[in-house]
Order: structure tokens, then sequence, then C-alpha cells
């Protein structure tokens, strides 16, 4: 008989836990910035003007729900940007899962001195602790299933956006779209911490960093090829998270959203994508995309257990 592959053990719900818990440390950073820089839009904002203006108008690229625009509302012109870029942004995303689009870290062995290993044999005279959570490490290879989707369907990218966008196309960010489909907790948190380890977020180029000696340098963006422009975290079952993404947790549904910005120019016909740096003197566009990343289970329900067409009776019957 053929030998049987050994079956992946399954994570205990501690383990699940602390992945959860790993997830919202990683995507913090990204939603205070979105939010600061929402804030600093409103600030802006004449009141009086905005309450008498067309609904089209919000926070400089925030619209009125909060959600970042695309650069054009020009429906033609997204339809044309999502056309060539759709299969490059696969492409893209399927080079992080690979682990070609970063470089793993090891740190760096230091020999511990004199001491610090009597400080260490102290710690372990004391009274036992709690045991530290046991950390995740990316050791590169592959993580994960990329789900490559078409361009959303003309007919529904505009009913979605007279339904649900006030007939405003700029906030349509679901043109270009995929998923990734992973295995457990743990390989999510991977795979969204390799993204982020490649992108910056809207609001992030202003704030500075804090060098050695305490003095201010600016972000540098030389290797950021992304901005990330929304985050919906589905798993999060807090208030704010429950808030923040917008859903009923009753429904059971789960999975985490990214909204991607990617720039791109044409080099003698050729796509290329630019830094995030480079965007506003080179890039000759700019364009939003959604990225699902979700469970297999999850997956396997929605595929195959007829879980979207009942969200799109659902859909239809709330006029979204």
């Amino acid at each position: 008989k053929a030998p049987q592959q050994p079956k992946n053990k399954e994570p205990s719900p501690k383990e699940n836990r602390d992945a959860l818990d790993d997830l919202k440390e990683a995507l913090r950073t990204v939603q205070d910035d979105l939010k600061k820089s929402l804030q600093k839009e409103q600030q802006k904002t004449n009141w009086l003007s905005l309450a008498f203006s067309s609904r089209h108008r919000g926070y400089g690229r925030f619209s009125r729900d909060g959600k970042i625009r695309q650069g054009s509302d020009d429906i033609d012109r997204l339809f044309a940007q999502a056309g060539a870029a759709n299969e490059r942004i696969h492409d893209f995303l399927e080079s992080i899962l690979d682990g070609t689009m970063f470089t793993v870290q090891q740190p760096e062995r230091k020999e511990p001195s004199p001491e610090e290993n009597r400080e260490a044999l102290d710690d372990l005279n004391k009274a036992p602790q709690q045991p530290k959570k046991k950390e995740q490490t990316d050791e590169g290879g592959r993580i994960g299933e990329l789900e490559r989707g078409p361009v959303k369907q003309c007919d529904r990218a505009i009913q979605k956006c007279v339904r649900s966008y006030c007939r405003d196309p700029s906030r349509l960010t679901d043109l270009v779209r995929c998923q990734i489909v992973v295995e457990s907790l743990s390989e999510l948190v991977m795979v969204v911490k390799r993204i982020l380890n490649v992108s910056a977020h809207h609001g992030e180029p202003e704030r500075e960093n804090m060098n050695e000696d305490g003095k201010a340098e600016s972000y540098d963006l030389v290797d950021k090829m992304v901005k990330v422009t929304c985050v919906k975290n589905r798993f999060d079952d807090s208030e704010d998270g429950i808030k923040e993404s917008g859903f009923n947790m009753s429904n059971g549904y789960r999975d985490l959203s990214l909204n991607l910005e990617f720039g791109w120019t044409w080099v003698e016909g050729c796509f290329t994508f630019l830094p995030v740096r480079d965007w506003s003197s080179a890039a000759s566009d700019t364009h939003i995309c959604e990225l699902q990343i979700r469970l297999k289970p999850m997956q396997d329900a929605v595929s195959s257990k007829g879980g979207h067409a009942n969200y799109e009776r659902w859909r239809d019957l709330r006029n979204k």
C-alpha cells in the first residue's frame, strides 16, 4: 500500500487565541495611522460647506464613511487600470506567498556577557513564572494558496456604485480582487506580516521615527511597494473590531480583508511597479484592489456549500 501522508496537527485553542492576538498586534499600527489620517482630514473640512455639498464630497481621499477612495472617479479609466493591472497584481502577491518578495532576517547571535549569565541564573532560581507565548517564526518558503479573480463585471460594479456608493465610482475598490487561502491562523499571521513587510499605509510617510540618538528621521519608503488603505479584521470580536469591520458576528463569516494600493508606470511599453516614494513624481497610474485572506474551512463553506449564492440573495434583499 502507498504510505499515508502524516496529517497536520490541529492547533490548540490556546494557539489559535495567541495567533489572533498576534494578528491584532500586527495590524494595530496600520489601523491607528488610518484613523489619525482620517481625523487630520476631518479637521481641515468646513462642516457647513460639507453639509450643503454633493454626497460625493468627503475628507480628502476619504469618503464620508471613512473609506479611502480611488485616485480617479472616471469609471472607464478605473476599468482600464483594472484590466492592465489585474494579472500583474496577482503575480506580485504570488511572489509574496513564495517568499521571494522579502528577505527573512535571522537575528544576530551575540555571546552573553558574564553579567547577563549571572542575571539568567538568578532568574532561574526564582519562583517559576507563567510560560511565555511561543512566537511564530517565518522561515521563508511557500505559505497559502492564491485564488485569482477576474476583473469585476461591469453591470455588478455599476449596481454596487448606485446601491451602496451614492453613484461615486471612486469608492469601487474591488474591481481587482483575489483571495489567499491558508490552513491555520498562524499561517494567516505570517502572510499578513509578509504583506506589511513590503507595505506602507496611508498617513505613514508623514510620521517621523526616532533614531538611536533620539533625533527624528524621516520614514524610508524605498522598499515599500504597496499602500494599505483599509483593514477589515472579521476575526476581531471586540466592540471596536466589530465597528471597524462593519459586519454582524452572528452570521458566522470570518476573514481578513485588506485594500492594497499599487502604483505603476509604463517604460517602453513594459508595465513596471513603482515604490511608494515615486508615486507622486513618476507613476502614471495608481489603483486600489481588494485582498481577502480566509481559512480553508471557511473557503470550503463559501465555495462548495452554497455560501456565496446565499450571500448574493442576502445582499440583494438589503439592496447592496
